[in-house]
This record gives structure tokens, C-alpha cells and sequence, in this order.
């Protein structure tokens, strides 16, 4: 292995030592590049595995087969832990959701858990796993408000952005009528809209900021396509005005995907969602990416970018 990838001498004892634990030699060069010594790795190792997924950015299953070939436990309470961060982590970053409810962040949990490297049989017990999230959430590494689970900076954000939106939206800035137009809509999609959803379209229009939360499959992308509609069909925008950003590739691409199969058709042009960072066009800045090409100084030329 050490002729094939040509490791030199500084990596091939940091590879001997580190290379029992199942790591690579790209595990390696990048858990030396966060920590150079290689006696701090292995102790962090041997400690905590799991706690390599923050300090070096390896992923669960990685710290998983670690802690395998480490003797770890297949129902330790370190790995228990990392899979509710886990399961938050996934529920935001690939479908997008901001917090889980109790019986979602459950789910998640068993999916983070149920692939592992562990020679051990069973199942985590459930009990194991409730105790260890009220221990998160009494020490507040994680956020429990109104019967929903954030991760601490997923809340933290929500709230400020939260009050901002608040100011924001005091006063009704358009008065644009769209009972007839959701009427038609429902019509000629063969959908209903709940009141909540239709309230949301006139809302959404009617205002220059407007915000739609909840869990999976209250609706969202249906009132979401609505809305689009309304402002192609009724306003007489078109596609390349309307800007849709997503927190992350896998949730622009979802986004994009559901919305156009809600909308489409009639010869109408996709309308592709990109992430927040590809959005504003991330500047690097002394190999740091520190700063946005669009921002308050220079704003995007897109008609309802503030409107979704």
C-alpha cells in the first residue's frame, strides 16, 4: 500500500500508526493537517472517535468504523450522542429542515445508526436513546421548543432571522387580490389548498418577505408553486426573474425538481434552484471564503429575489 500511493516520509509512520483504525491515506494527510501530532490524534482516537466529526470533519460512518476497530460499542453512549447530531444534521443539510419532530428525529436516528461496522447484533434501545437527548437538551447542545428538536446554531438562526422578518413585514406593502387566481389554480391543477396554504399565497404577494415553515408534507412546495404561478401568470414575470435559493446542493436540487413538476408544462422554462453561497457568488479572499459578490452594496437585478 505504501509503494502504490507513494507515501513519502513524514506520512508513512503517521500511516502506520493511524492505518489500523481503518483510516486512508487521505484520512490521514487530512487528520494531519487539523492536528500534526500524531500522539493527539491517536489518543482523541482512542477516547473519542466520534468527536473527530466536529475537530476534523470526518462523517459518522467514518467515526463508526473507527470506534469498531477500536473495541467501541455498538450501544455506547459516545456513539449514541453523534447519531442525534446526526440525525439533525440530515435532517437539515438534505431535506432541508430546519428541526425534526420527536418521531422524525427518531427515525432519522435509527437510519444514522442501522448502518455500521460493528460485529455486535440488536438494535439501540430506544429508552438509551431519549435519555441521551434530554441530556443534550438540558445541557443545550441541542434546542427543544414547542415539541421540535434544532441544532443550538439552527435555532439561534431561525430566532434572529425570525425578529428581523418580523420588522420587516409590520406592514402590508402590495394589495393584490388572489381568491379567483387560487380558484383557477386548483382547477387546473386538480388540487385543494388547505386555508392555511391559501392564506400563505396572499400573504406571500401581498408582502415583501414572507415566510413558510413546517415539518414534511404540510404542503410547503404546493403553496410554494402557487405563488410562482401567480407572479408568472398574473403578474407577467418570467422565469429568469425569480430567484429560488436552498440552504444545500441536495435541497436546491429537490427544490427544483418539485416546484417544476408542480408548475410546468406549457412550454414553460425551468425555473433551477442554486444554493445561498452559489446564489450570492461566494468571493475568495485570501484562500478564505469570507465575502458575497452580491450583497446590500451590490444587489442582484432579479425582480421578487425578496418575495420568496
Amino acid at each position: 500500500i505504501i509503494k502504490k500511493h507513494q507515501i513519502n516520509g513524514a506520512l508513512a509512520p503517521a500511516y502506520e500508526k493511524l492505518g489500523k483504525y481503518g483510516l486512508t491515506l487521505k484520512d490521514v494527510q487530512k487528520f494531519l493537517k487539523s492536528e500534526p501530532d500524531i500522539t493527539k490524534i491517536v489518543d482523541a482516537i482512542e477516547k473519542n472517535p466520534y468527536k473527530l466529526i466536529n475537530t476534523v470533519g470526518i462523517t459518522f460512518r467514518k467515526a463508526d468504523m473507527i470506534a469498531a476497530k477500536n473495541n467501541g460499542s455498538i450501544n455506547s453512549n459516545q456513539r449514541i450522542l453523534a447519531s442525534i447530531f446526526e440525525a439533525l444534521k440530515v435532517g437539515y443539510e438534505e431535506d432541508g429542515n430546519v428541526f425534526l419532530t420527536e418521531e422524525e428525529l427518531m427515525k432519522n436516528i435509527f437510519k444514522v445508526l442501522q448502518e455500521n461496522y460493528f460485529n455486535e447484533h440488536g438494535e439501540v434501545d430506544a429508552k438509551d436513546i431519549k435519555n441521551a437527548i434530554n441530556v443534550l437538551v438540558a445541557t443545550e447542545h441541542i434546542v427543544l421548543n414547542n415539541n421540535r428538536y434544532y441544532l443550538k446554531d439552527s435555532f439561534d438562526m431561525q430566532e434572529f432571522l425570525k425578529g428581523f422578518c418580523k420588522r420587516a413585514i409590520e406592514n402590508k406593502t402590495y394589495n393584490y387580490e388572489v381568491a379567483d387566481f387560487i380558484k383557477k389554480y386548483e382547477q387546473d391543477k386538480k388540487i385543494t389548498l388547505g386555508k392555511e396554504q391559501k392564506q400563505s399565497v396572499y400573504d406571500a404577494v401581498n408582502h415583501k418577505i414572507h415566510i413558510i415553515t413546517g415539518g414534511a408534507g404540510v404542503g410547503k412546495t404546493s403553496s410554494l408553486a402557487c405563488i410562482l404561478s401567480f407572479f408568472l401568470d398574473e403578474i407577467g414575470y418570467k422565469e429568469e426573474d425569480i430567484c429560488l435559493v436552498a440552504p444545500t446542493g441536495k435541497a436546491a436540487q429537490r427544490m427544483t425538481e418539485s416546484v417544476n413538476k408542480q408548475i410546468g408544462g406549457n412550454g414553460r422554462k425551468q425555473i433551477i434552484a442554486n444554493t445561498i453561497h452559489s446564489t450570492l457568488k461566494v468571493v475568495p479572499d485570501g484562500g478564505k471564503l469570507e465575502k458575497f459578490f452580491y450583497n446590500a452594496s451590490n444587489k442582484m437585478n432579479c425582480k421578487i429575489k425578496g418575495r420568496i
